[in-house]
């Protein structure tokens, strides 16, 4: 159980506050996602439960224990996407396996997370495969590609919490929804919070939770979003 406990945040050089008095329990193996209009505070939340920013008042408690007594540990527990994914000027193998000395590589589980990331028979096409350089900061892949080049790399080492902020919103149509049947589909028993406006991946959540100015509404399941208590911003369809 990921228990958030009044957790505000506010950044430097501003007076109102990112995220305020947020509470939410997530069950283990449950999928939650977060919905709302941009600046509402749902990447903060997702960073303060990745303890990668430190709340300014609250916290955040795993099965009981504050994550702040023990990061370290909870960061080998945790896979990130973020929106702006960092990609080292170096190979694909390299990056999945981001932090990992050479020799410490597992190439099979390498390729089982470009699989469920959809990006295997990509990668299997290139003329060096996993030796293929992505170039200064995923230069040479498209945007999608760096979303699905970071979402195998949160896979490699097979997380208990997987954290997703907007990890389809580069992808097309039908790659986004081969993307989603795998992530629900992939046999790992985790946890994952999302923030999302895409029906692909909010579908398939099982409690969804808008944040407003920084605070947090609770909206329900998915059906109960299209039934009239989304809001414009909640939800962008394809055309």
């Amino acid at each position: 159980m990921i228990s958030v406990r009044n957790v505000s945040v506010a950044y430097p050089g501003t007076d109102q506050r990112a995220i305020a008095d947020v509470s939410l329990d997530i069950a283990k193996g449950a999928r939650v996602g977060l919905v709302g209009a941009s600046g509402g505070g749902k990447t903060t939340l997702l960073n303060v439960v990745a303890g990668l920013v430190r709340p300014d008042g609250g916290s955040v408690l795993v099965d009981g224990l504050d994550i702040s007594l023990a990061l370290p540990d909870w960061h080998e527990q945790v896979g990130v996407v973020a929106q702006n994914a960092f990609m080292a000027d170096a190979s694909i193998r390299f990056n999945v396996a981001f932090g990992l000395p050479d020799e410490d590589i597992d190439d099979e589980q390498v390729w089982w997370a470009l699989e469920r990331a959809q990006l295997l028979e990509f990668v299997a096409n290139l003329e060096e495969g996993l030796e293929s350089s992505v170039g200064d900061r995923g230069v040479r892949l498209s945007g999608g590609q760096v979303q699905r080049l970071a979402i195998a790399r949160a896979l490699y080492k097979e997380p208990l919490v997987l954290l997703l902020d907007e990890p389809t919103a580069s992808l097309d149509r039908s790659t986004e929804v081969r993307l989603v049947e795998s992530l629900v589909d992939i046999g790992l028993d985790y946890t994952m919070l999302v923030v999302s406006h895409r029906p692909a991946i909010l579908e398939h959540c099982n409690h969804l939770f808008r944040l407003v100015n920084g605070c947090m509404e609770t909206v329900g399941s998915f059906e109960d979003l299209m039934a009239g208590s989304g809001e414009a911003s909640d939800v962008t369809f394809w055309t």
